[in-house]
């Protein structure tokens, strides 16, 4: 962030005469310099909580009656959206850290509202991370899928043996 807003040089920028006449760095930071003093413009403190908030990824997830669900992970809920709970089927925008799924933000009117991960397996995972372990569970459940069928095969023969008074 650092660099891009200090030393990236905006080569695609359109100056105006007047820019080009005070040597204006033309650099994002040279930029807001020139309109805070051209505007007399001043700058809003930020926390670093919400600066944090404001630059992660964003996506939808949506209410279920299970939870706040976000690809197949679900988030508890804030008792304020019981309704949307039960109804369901309601999309909203969330933020999310690829870094560590354990909290989303639901993002309503520019406020951030936490919701919790309520899979505790998932605890302390990065989005690759989870995506990696969804994959592995997946590929031991097809390992053992073909077993699975094959016995049954046979507990159908068996049943129908006994039924047809033979023995299998």
């Amino acid at each position: 962030i650092d660099y891009y807003n200090n030393e990236h040089v905006l080569k695609n920028y359109k100056f105006t005469p007047e820019m080009l006449k005070e040597n204006v760095v033309p650099t994002p930071k040279g930029l807001i310099e020139y309109a805070c003093n051209k505007y007399d413009l001043v700058f809003q403190p930020i926390s670093p909580e919400i600066l944090k908030l404001v630059l992660l990824e964003r996506t939808t997830a949506k209410f279920t009656r299970k939870g706040l669900k976000l690809t197949s992970k679900l988030y508890y809920f804030n008792y304020d959206y019981q309704n949307e709970m039960l109804i369901g089927k309601k999309t909203v925008i969330v933020a999310y850290d690829a870094e560590n799924i354990n909290k989303i933000w639901m993002i309503e009117n520019l406020v951030y509202i936490p919701f919790f991960l309520i899979q505790e397996r998932y605890q302390d995972l990065s989005m690759s991370d989870y995506e990696k372990y969804q994959e592995i569970e997946k590929g031991l459940f097809n390992q053992y899928k073909e077993s699975e069928l094959q016995a049954k095969i046979d507990l159908n023969k068996q049943i129908k043996g006994v039924l047809d008074g033979k023995r299998v």
